[in-house]
């Protein structure tokens, strides 16, 4: 069982993200970033994404001085998105990790 708490504003802004990134595609690449023209995969990997956010929110509370949701999420389901709809790989976690340290970083200076 996930012992992070879950935020349903990650939810929320991992959906605005996809969205936005979405708006920028062309249609072929909608395409590849839903999986086969299926959205509800991408909705599904959307929502998948947020336990992941949870145990990393969790890892940095104690460096963390923003608003996680819209500088966190939000990017990272964006960046996601557009990686998708070119047919690249983009390492979640990587991805994460790096969007949390240029933000600490941003908060600290």
């Amino acid at each position: 069982m996930n012992e992070h708490r879950i935020d349903p504003m990650d939810s929320a802004y991992l959906a605005i993200g996809a969205a936005r990134a979405l708006d920028t595609l062309s249609d072929s690449e909608k395409d590849c970033a839903r999986g086969d023209g299926d959205e509800m995969q991408l909705i599904q990997d959307m929502i998948d994404l947020a336990p992941m956010l949870a145990q990393l929110y969790d890892e940095n509370r104690a460096e963390w001085g923003g608003i996680w949701a819209y500088e966190i999420a939000e990017p990272l389901a964006y960046a996601v998105v557009i990686a998708r709809g070119a047919q690249q790989e983009c390492g979640v976690w990587e991805l994460a990790r790096r969007l949390i340290a240029d933000s600490i970083a941003d908060y600290n200076s």
